[in-house]
């Protein structure tokens, strides 16, 4: 419930302008709190309510610090509890993000495929664990870094699928104990307005109400896109590198003994 002093328009209309503020990046020194945390982010969420606050409370010609009009609790964090805003807003950063870096990513396989095509008839000396192994194009190479890149984009979507599911409102517990009727409902609709998108996840109690396992999935995605890109490019470098690289024509100027058997490579073993 608010506070007695100040109208509830007034003390509202102060808060979204203060947090509009802090979308447009101000106040930035004022989110002092270490991202290395316990616990399910209370702490970066009261650092972000008692900012809003003390910046709503100078918009209204209020002393900072004082409270008397906007409460971070009773005000700012009204019908909210960490174990809901948190994850509804770290699902909507990553989806916020996720969304660019498909786009690029997509972007770059058009790329790498003209160039897979443009590069068909290119030879080069292939290379594994960083010896030369056999003779390939260079337009192998590329087509193998767009199908790279490509199978990353897919898994980041695909994880990204999972996290439209919001679970805002369903407060501490799971239950949406303490949340107005209508306050799930207003909260997907602004989590659309930000992204385009966001299913209800539903009120469940506190097994499925503190899943992080969505979230890492798609972390975790992100990761292996890049690890797999990073080893693509060491496994494809530039032509003529390496012993066995003089390339004729459309054949490898290089015999049997000239080229190391792949066999006999020693290679090394990650272990």
């Amino acid at each position: 419930m608010l506070r007695s002093g100040g109208s509830i328009p007034a003390v509202a209309h102060a808060i979204v302008s203060a947090a509009d503020e802090v979308l447009a990046g101000r106040f930035r020194d004022q989110f002092v709190v270490d991202v290395y945390q316990a616990g399910a982010g209370t702490s970066h969420n009261m650092n972000a309510n008692e900012v809003l606050a003390n910046r709503a409370a100078e918009l209204l010609g209020e002393p900072r610090g004082t409270y008397k009009r906007i409460h971070p609790n009773d005000h700012v964090n009204m019908s909210q509890s960490t174990n809901d805003v948190f994850p509804t807003s770290t699902r909507l950063a990553l989806l916020l993000g996720a969304g660019p870096l498909v786009k690029a990513a997509q972007e770059l396989v058009q790329s790498l495929e003209r160039k897979s095509d443009e590069f068909a008839r290119v030879l080069k000396t292939g290379r594994t664990h960083l010896q030369d192994a056999v003779p390939m194009t260079l337009g192998q190479a590329f087509g193998g870094y767009a199908a790279c890149v490509r199978r990353g984009a897919d898994d980041v979507a695909e994880s990204s699928e999972q996290l439209l599911e919001l679970n805002i409102g369903a407060t501490a517990v799971g239950t949406g104990l303490n949340a107005g009727d209508d306050y799930r409902r207003r909260g997907r609709r602004e989590s659309r307005s930000l992204h385009g998108s966001g299913r209800d996840a539903g009120l469940e109690p506190v097994p499925g109400h503190a899943e992080h396992g969505r979230r890492s999935r798609l972390l975790e995605r992100d990761a292996a896109a890049w690890r797999r890109s990073r080893q693509d490019r060491q496994r494809f470098p530039a032509p003529g590198h390496g012993t066995a690289r003089r390339v004729v024509g459309d054949h490898a100027a290089c015999g049997s003994a000239r080229l190391v058997n792949h066999a006999r490579q020693g290679e090394s073993v990650d272990t």
